[in-house]
């Protein structure tokens, strides 16, 4: 039987190769998890993408939230998330969409579902304050993520 000193030797031998190893066990968790979310965005961004031209092909070459000239915010969500209109007015019976059955997925680097829209021609960095960023310019979307933090 191992004296009580031997078991306590024991006990704090395996409490500190417990704690390197998980001292190189989070750094790599930490990568696989940047890695999955920058992937997640990856492919957000593709299928954000090919919704938007999907819209613009069939009504006519109009971005989503078009009204009067102006982009609404409120209509650009609604004409992706419910059926539409050739002529982009929502409808029950739309022959069009919904785009975006689940609505506008959240950013994977920030958590935001949010949609802002930038009409400049310059597209501004990234600020965090949504999720994600329609340039109208471009007729593109962009994640509004700041560079993914530890």
């Amino acid at each position: 039987m191992p004296s009580p000193r031997a078991a306590k030797f024991v006990t704090v031998l395996s409490l500190l190769v417990l704690a390197a190893m998980g001292g190189l066990l989070v750094p790599q968790f930490r990568t696989t998890q940047r890695t999955l979310r920058e992937n997640a965005l990856s492919a957000d961004l593709s299928y954000l993408n090919q919704v938007l031209r999907r819209f613009v092909d069939e009504h006519g070459g109009a971005l989503p939230g078009m009204q009067d000239g102006l982009l609404d915010q409120d209509l650009l969500r609604r004409q992706l998330t419910l059926p539409t209109t050739s002529d982009g007015s929502i409808a029950p019976n739309g022959s069009f969409g919904p785009y975006l059955k689940a609505g506008v997925p959240s950013n994977p680097m920030n958590g935001s579902n949010e949609l802002k829209v930038v009409t400049s021609e310059v597209l501004p960095a990234p600020d965090g304050t949504t999720g994600w960023v329609l340039h109208v310019p471009t007729a593109r979307i962009y994640s509004n993520a700041r560079a993914f933090e530890r």
